[in-house]
C-alpha cells in the first residue's frame, strides 16, 4: 500500500514555498519557546543546586568547631567527699 499525502489543494510551487515558510515559522516559534522553558528549569536546578552546597557548607563550618571543641572538653569531675 502506498500511503497517501494530505492534499492541501495549492499547485503553485510559489503559494506551496510561502506555506512551507509560515509552517517552518511557527514550528521555530514553538522551537524557541520549549527552549526558554528549558533554559529556564535549567538556570533553576543549578541555582538548587548551589543553594543545596552553600547550606551544607554553612552547616559545616557551623557545626564542626562545635563539635571538635565538644570533644576537647574534659568530662565533668567527679563528685568527691570533702567531708574525710
Amino acid at each position: 500500500m502506498t500511503e497517501k499525502q494530505p492534499s492541501t489543494g495549492v499547485t503553485d510551487p510559489d503559494a506551496l514555498a510561502k506555506l512551507l515558510e509560515i509552517e517552518l515559522a511557527l514550528k521555530r516559534t514553538g522551537w524557541e519557546q520549549s527552549r526558554s522553558r528549558r533554559n529556564i528549569w535549567r538556570g533553576l536546578s543549578f541555582l538548587f543546586l548551589l543553594l543545596v552546597i552553600v547550606g551544607g557548607l554553612v552547616a559545616w563550618f557551623y557545626w564542626a568547631p562545635a563539635l571538635s571543641h565538644r570533644d576537647e572538653t574534659p568530662s565533668a569531675p567527679v563528685a568527691t567527699d570533702s567531708a574525710r
